[in-house]
């Protein structure tokens, strides 16, 4: 990976970091101190890249452009395609309050983990109680999703939200 300035001259003191997942790597870029500057990324390949900071999907591309920003490091997803599609599989059968449903989580064909920010909303109202974030690939993983006594009747609808492309699928759940 090199890092080039805006006047094309080399990008110094640019911590460049990366990390394997599977067929793509997390990298991230740091600057601990000086000025805020924009940068030119070149990688090696082809990759699609994802903007964590920005929550861009910047296509599949060997160059690109960021701010690198000092005290504060910027992420990226480099992946050798676009993120698979995941699905949320939900219970059955509506619920009671006071029960605990499962749903199941999974990326369909995924050589990587992807990471996912689980929301409920009731009413187009966040239960702020069910924001988490989970690890998952290919192997479904079950996303328990706990109902209070208290918690209002009707449907939640209950969302995984892929944190590199922002994509997010959907279930709904009744609760009786």
């Amino acid at each position: 990976v090199s890092l080039q300035a805006a006047d094309g001259a080399r990008l110094r003191n640019v911590e460049c970091i990366r990390w394997p997942n599977g067929g793509g790597e997390v990298m991230a870029l740091f600057r601990l101190s000086g000025n805020r500057e924009t940068a030119t990324v070149e990688l090696p390949e082809a990759r699609r890249v994802y903007d964590l900071r920005t929550r861009e999907d910047l296509g599949t591309v060997r160059r690109f452009t960021t701010e690198i920003i000092p005290n504060r490091a910027t992420f990226f997803g480099l992946l050798p395609g676009p993120v698979p599609e995941a699905t949320l599989t939900q219970p059955e059968f509506p619920v009671n309050r006071g029960a605990a449903p499962a749903f199941a989580l999974s990326v369909p064909g995924a050589d990587s983990r992807y990471a996912f920010r689980i929301r409920v909303t009731h009413a187009g109202q966040p239960l702020d109680w069910h924001d988490d974030v989970v690890i998952v690939g290919a192997e479904a993983e079950d996303i328990v999703i706990p109902i209070a006594f208290n918690d209002p009747l009707g449907d939640y609808r209950v969302e995984a939200i892929e944190l590199f492309s922002n994509q997010a699928a959907t279930a709904t759940l009744r609760v009786n």
